[in-house]
């Protein structure tokens, strides 16, 4: 190791080309050496980056060096590294020029902080999302979005700037461009960092910008929260958690967020690509816009500790994601990793009491041009829906025009919820709408059924005990909603008694730290 830094600072001070001389090492990578360097005739100073000598002989690591540079240069975005040149330094390797960065990576940032505001965590995915969208918009993926691959630079007062590093391993879906790209993206070959790898990502399946995407929204979630939605000792147990669980909601790891932030940010980690937004630009128009009165809505709800709503997961209860079995392997310095991924068997050989309900298969509505499928169901089930002030059956699917359209729903006993979704063509939108129960307050009269039954035989009416006005004037739809509210269920919590109430979670403490030492990232 000490060899191979003696051999790298031996090029302080020898020419690229005639053109670049290097001036001092910045940091290393696993796939090369950055270097400061000036432009001889110029005097401007650029950041070199050097393969390292051991991949020289590697075609296909050469491959996905030098693709970085085309990836790059092709999107042309302010908020993605600026690449000026390509060469090959005078002992064969390739290089890259490359625009030189001052600032910190994110990672960086959320290691010295933990959670971030979410006003500025906000201002951040929103500058990823446009860098990350002209890259979408011509036709690349990057497949490896992660704090260390954004950097933040100082602006001084004008606040942080983002830019979008590392296309090494980037996905170029333009059919023309993928035909050399070929062995780099082989389908079942496991390529991206595991924390924020979207579900089919890590299953080696094949992946769109919606890959993109599930990472953005894990980002997010690590900005807000100051750790990922998963982790794991192992890849094996990371990416078991990542098929089967569910991450913790926003609302319970840190209190008083925005409900629109909590439920767009969930929204995106759905295991389903499809459940997700369908494009960068529709993510950020569904954050606050710190612009209007959302800003103001963060600012409230930090201080009155609101539970945001969270849309809920749009698997069916009966549906497996396939379950991660065994091993993987890491290609020294590449950072590729090959996983074997075992289905889990569809058909069940437990001899189980009960049946599972067959329901006929229900043919969705016809469309035009102008209109596309939206399907809304509530959590718990017999909300009243209205899409555009308009009534919406729950649990229906309707062709409804193109474009946003306002929902709102309200259930006896939980929050009302407002939700905007945009359909477009040739997409169905599935919302669910999990809805919030009503804490009940210490200073609400207790019933005058005294404290709320203990479990034994249900009353002989089958409702629910009075917890407040006489139902005599209550509609039938209202009655049923009651009742199925004190039944036992698996989705509804039950009226009496009331939920406990959220325990608020200190953000967690990082240590002091002392000068920036971490390696540059790109």
């Amino acid at each position: 190791m000490h060899g191979t830094a003696a051999a790298e600072d031996s090029l302080i001070g020898q020419a690229f080309d005639n053109k670049y001389r290097i001036v001092r090492v910045i940091g290393q990578g696993g796939m090369g050496v950055v270097y400061e360097a000036e432009h001889t005739t110029l005097g401007k100073r650029v950041a070199i980056k050097l393969m390292l000598e051991k991949y020289m002989g590697d075609s296909e690591a050469v491959a996905r060096f030098t693709r970085e540079a085309l990836a790059a240069s092709r999107i042309g975005n302010p908020h993605i590294i600026d690449v000026m040149d390509i060469g090959t330094a005078p002992d064969g390797r390739s290089y890259v020029v490359m625009e030189l960065l001052a600032g910190s990576p994110l990672s960086k940032v959320i290691e010295d902080h933990g959670q971030m505001p979410p006003q500025r965590a906000i201002n951040i995915l929103r500058q990823v999302l446009k860098g990350i969208g002209a890259a979408h918009a011509k036709g690349i993926v990057h497949r490896d979005l992660k704090p260390d691959n954004i950097f933040l630079l100082d602006h001084g007062d004008s606040g942080d700037f983002v830019k979008l590093l590392d296309f090494g391993i980037s996905k170029m879906i333009d059919p023309d461009l993928q035909v050399a790209a070929t062995k780099l993206t082989t389908t079942g070959v496991v390529m991206g960092t595991p924390l924020y790898m979207a579900p089919e990502q890590a299953m080696g399946a094949e992946i769109d910008h919606l890959a993109d995407l599930y990472a953005c929204g894990v980002i997010m979630y690590e900005l807000l929260a100051g750790k990922p939605p998963f982790d794991g000792a192992t890849y094996a147990v990371l990416v078991a958690k990542l098929l089967t669980s569910e991450p913790q909601l926003l609302s319970e790891v840190r209190p008083g967020l925005s409900p629109k932030l909590v439920a767009a940010v969930h929204r995106v980690l759905e295991k389903d690509p499809q459940a997700r937004f369908p494009s960068a630009e529709a993510f950020s128009q569904a954050l606050p816009q710190l612009t209007s009165a959302s800003a103001m809505e963060l600012a409230s709800t930090q201080a009155s500790g609101k539970r945001a709503v969270v849309r809920g997961s749009t698997h069916s209860r009966g549906k497996r994601w396939p379950v991660l079995a065994a091993s993987i392997a890491m290609l020294a310095g590449v950072g590729t990793a090959t996983a074997i991924i075992i289905a889990s068997n569809k058909s069940s050989t437990s001899t189980s009491t009960t049946t599972d309900r067959v329901e006929p298969a229900k043919m969705d509505p016809p469309v035009t041009p102008s209109s596309g499928l939206l399907t809304i169901h509530s959590i718990p089930p017999g909300a009243v829906i209205t899409v555009d002030g308009k009534p919406f059956a729950d649990g229906s699917t309707m062709a409804v025009e193109l474009g946003k359209h306002k929902i709102h729903a309200e259930l006896i006993g939980y929050h009302p919820m407002d939700w905007e979704e945009e359909v477009v063509q040739g997409v169905k939108s599935s919302v669910p709408l999990r809805l919030s129960p009503i804490n009940v307050t210490s200073n609400t009269p207790p019933p005058k059924t005294g404290p709320a039954p203990k479990t034994g035989p249900a009353p002989k009416t089958g409702l629910a005990p009075k917890t407040g006005p006489k139902t005599k004037g209550l509609t039938p739809a209202e009655m049923e909603a009651l009742t199925k509210a004190a039944l036992p269920s698996e989705d509804p919590p039950k009226v009496p008694p009331p939920p406990p109430p959220i325990k608020r979670q200190d953000p967690p403490k990082t240590p002091v730290t002392g000068p920036d030492t971490k390696p540059n990232p790109y």
